[in-house]
Order: C-alpha cells, then structure tokens, then sequence
C-alpha cells in the first residue's frame, strides 16, 4: 500500500495463535509425562544392570533401558519447545507412548482381580487401607482413573502434535516445521554461529562457584533418609517396576519439603552463575562471521516480564514475594532480580530462547561496568555515539527486535528504521504492561509511512507482535493471553516471515 493508491481495505493480516498455544501446552504436557516415566524407568535399570542382581536374567530390562533412555532424552529436548516437539522422531515418540498407555489402560480393564490382589499386598500398607475405606473395589477405579488420565493427555497430546505438524501458517503456506527448516537453510548461508561455551569468561571464579553450587544444592536431598529402604518387596504386574514407583514415590513424599526449598536455591544459584559468565556483545561479535539480530528496547522493559509456561514457577511466584521485599530492604537487588527471574520470564529471554540458533542476538548496554542482564549479549558505549551503533546495526543484522516503548530513543528507533527503510526486517514485540499507550506511540512515530493505515486498524488488545511486510502491509500475531509460550511462539513465526 501506497500513499499514492491507496486500498479501501485497510484490515491488517492477522495469525491467531489462541488455539495453537493451547494445542501446544497439551504436547508439552504429554512430553512432560513421557519424561518423568522415562526416567523413573531407566535409572533403577541402570543400577540392577550395573550390579549383579537377578534382574540380569531378565530380559525385559535389558530391552527396557535403551528404550527409556531415548524417551527421555527426546521428551526432554521437546518439553515446550515450538518445533522441536513436532519433528518426526518425537511424534514417534510421542504416538509410541500414547498406544501404550492406551493398551496399559486396557490391560489393567481385564485384570481387575489382579490389581486389587496387588493393592492389599501394597508395600505401604496404608495405602490400600486409605482406599478400601470408599469401598472394596476402590483400588481398581483408582488405578483406572490415574492411567487413564495418562492415556487421555498422551491421545489428546500426540492428535495436537500431528494436527501442528502439518498446520499451515496463515499468509506463508508453510507448517511451523516447514518454516524452520526453510529458516536453518537461510542462517546456515550467513556463517557460522559463535561457540558459547568458548566465549564463557573463565576468570570470573565466582561464576563457576554458583554453579558448583546449584549442583552440590541438588544433592542436597539424598543425604536425607526416608522409609523407601525399608518398604519390603513385591512382585507386580510387570516384575518390579511397581516397585521402583513406589519406593520413587516415598522418596519423593518423605523429602517434599527439602526438595522444593533445594530446587528454588539450585535454580537461584544456576542462574546467577550463568548471568556471572554471560560474554558481552563485543566478545560474541569478534568470535562470528553471522550477521547480528538487534534487540531494541527502553532500559525501563529490560525486566518486562511474562507469565512462565512452568505451573511450578507461577505457583511459587507469590510466595516467594516477601523474599524478594526484604532483599530489596536491604538492598540486595541482584539476588531479588535472580529470584524474580526464576517465577516471572523476561520478555527479552524469551526472544533470545526463540532465536538463539539464528545468529548473535545483541543489544546496547545500559552503562560500563553493570554485568549484562540474561537473553541479548550487552554492548555497552557512551551516551553520545550509542546511535550511531544502531544506525550500523540496523544496516547490518539479518532481524531487528523492537521492544514497543514510551521512551524518546524508542520513538527515535522505530522511526530511524523507517527512515532507513528496515521496518521490513524489524519484528515488533507489545509486552503486557501499557499496550495501549505503548501502540499509540507506534501509530504516531510512523503516521507518514505506508503502514500508517493497517497500524491505526488494529486492534492491540490481543496484539503480541507486529511484522512490518513489504507493501505497507501489517502482520499482526495476536493471542487470547500474553504468557510465555504465547510470546515464543509468536517470535518464532515473526521470525520465519522475515526470513522465509
């Protein structure tokens, strides 16, 4: 669009992604699934092939092991990730399990007499004695409800996932699959990407000691006994894997309350470790040939935040916040940003996660000598040549991420990339806080382009994201709420449109 022809059409394209978030937190649940039962099924078989034990003999685990281990390894790297859960080797995966909860759920139908024999010889007896009191055929509902909620979130899992995989995205003609791939073959031409773990400074000793720490914190809950050593043993439906639940799940219940406080001081001391040795702008851009992705905001959005996609960081957000006030009393603010970093994601991570395969992500540094914040790599310069940084970076990066702002270097960004006209490769992102204010500064700082009539049409009360497409027209993503897998997703896709 034109301000010579200009269309009677003003609506600006749109991408909804309401229905695909939530198709997406089902796949995670199930990976979510496939990943602790993986686990809780490899680990006792590693130890009873380690040592000589009579499970040796038994075939089942030597067949088991490899087989659980995949699983978790491939339910790992798909728990949340956008794309990752829909390639080929994890619908597998996904589909392989589903059938077998399915198949348990049916099996466990057929043998009813069983499975209440196998309840009254329970290793904790109290147990079956909690469930028996709503009658004698309790133990066997109970089973049937726990495996078959298993079985209904492994269906409804793998039908999203295969419905995602060949999702076309509006206005590209491509699945999220397709899109990346057409992505990687764009980055891969550019050059090669920096190796991270070589540009980790490896002088700030106090870096590694937090995560050295973060370790040592994790083990803490070993060193406490519980009752599972003394549960006797069983013979179940599958030799002793009924076993091996329920002595994880004593452990489990026996050291709950050590295990969470351990878990928020290891994620805690992770993080800042990983905030202490996170390189700078400089280091990233001397040690690569890939052009740079520009992440552009106001200092006052370097902690805008989303709604973690992880149920237990939402839940430990409010309890942890008089944590976070008597640091701040005493003015411990780097320990209460770690500790909100953990319950809330910065926006600015969540972009970095969507693209860090993309090149180096970079941003200009509030002052000289504050360590650089998580998510983009700081370059930090003096305040009179910082834009004529951006003026460089503009012409040279491959994506430009723009942080919708109230600032007066907000205002004079966007319009410094209309000027220059590389609005078409800017991906402009709304946070939750101020949308409205903060789209009426867009609207102003580009009325004299050729998307000023498509950005006064939308509506930003949904809006996550902004693609600025060739023509004048507008690619608004929008999304029913603004959490963490709405904004990953988003960027994903803003990401595709500009590369695609």
């Amino acid at each position: 669009m034109t301000h010579g022809h200009q269309q009677t059409d003003f609506s600006p394209a749109g991408i909804n992604l309401t229905w695909l978030v939530r198709l997406q937190k089902w796949v995670s649940r199930a990976f979510r699934l496939i990943c602790f039962s993986s686990i809780a099924i490899f680990l006792p078989s590693y130890v009873f092939l380690l040592y000589p034990a009579v499970y040796e003999s038994q075939p089942m685990w030597l067949i088991m092991q490899p087989i659980a281990l995949a699983a978790a390894v491939i339910s790992w790297r798909a728990i949340g990730h956008s794309i990752r859960c829909l390639q080929a080797i994890s619908l597998a995966c996904l589909w392989f399990s589903a059938a077998n909860s399915i198949f348990l759920v049916i099996g466990a139908v057929q043998s009813r007499q069983l499975l209440l024999e196998y309840s009254a010889s329970f290793p904790d007896p109290q147990w079956h004695e909690m469930l028996v009191r709503f009658g004698p055929e309790t133990p066997f509902f109970f089973f049937v409800a726990v495996f078959g909620t298993l079985a209904l979130v492994m269906s409804i899992g793998s039908l999203a996932a295969l419905f995602l995989r060949f999702y076309r995205i509006r206005g590209t003609g491509l699945s999220l699959v397709g899109l990346d791939k057409k992505v990687r073959r764009k980055i891969a031409e550019s050059g090669d990407a920096p190796n991270l773990i070589r540009l980790i400074d490896g002088w700030k000793w106090w870096g590694w000691l937090a995560g050295l720490g973060a370790i040592v914190v994790s083990l803490v809950p070993l060193m406490f006994s519980g009752r599972e050593t003394l549960l006797p043993p069983t013979t179940g439906l599958a030799g002793k894997l009924p076993d091996v639940i329920v002595r994880a799940l004593t452990f489990l219940n026996d050291r709950f309350v050590v295990i969470a406080i351990c878990l928020v001081v290891a994620t805690i001391l992770w993080r800042q470790a990983r905030w202490l040795l996170n390189p700078t702008a400089q280091i990233v851009l001397a040690n690569t040939n890939q052009p740079p992705i520009l992440l552009l905001r106001s200092f006052k959005d370097d902690h805008a935040a989303v709604r973690p996609k992880d149920v237990w960081l939402r839940a430990l957000h409010f309890p942890l916040w008089p944590i976070r006030a008597v640091l701040n009393g005493f003015q411990a603010k780097g320990a209460a940003v770690a500790l909100h970093g953990i319950t809330r994601r910065r926006l600015e991570e969540v972009a970095a996660g969507a693209l860090n395969n993309a090149g180096p992500f970079v941003a200009i540094g509030e002052r000289e000598g504050k360590q650089p914040e998580l998510g983009a790599f700081r370059a930090t310069f003096a305040t009179k040549i910082w834009k004529e940084y951006v003026e460089k970076w503009f012409g040279s990066a491959s994506m430009v991420v723009m942080v919708a702002g109230l600032t007066p270097s907000v205002r004079w960004e966007l319009q410094t990339a209309a000027r220059r006209g590389v609005l078409d490769k800017v991906l402009l992102l709304l946070p939750p806080n101020g949308v409205a204010q903060r789209w009426l500064v867009v609207t102003e700082c580009l009325a004299d382009t050729p998307w000023s009539h498509q950005l006064q049409a939308t509506d930003p009360s949904r809006l996550l994201a902004v693609r600025f497409a060739p023509g004048g027209r507008v690619i608004a993503i929008t999304s029913a709420r603004r959490d963490e897998r709405d904004y990953d997703l988003a960027i994903r896709i803003g990401q595709g449109l500009i590369f695609a």
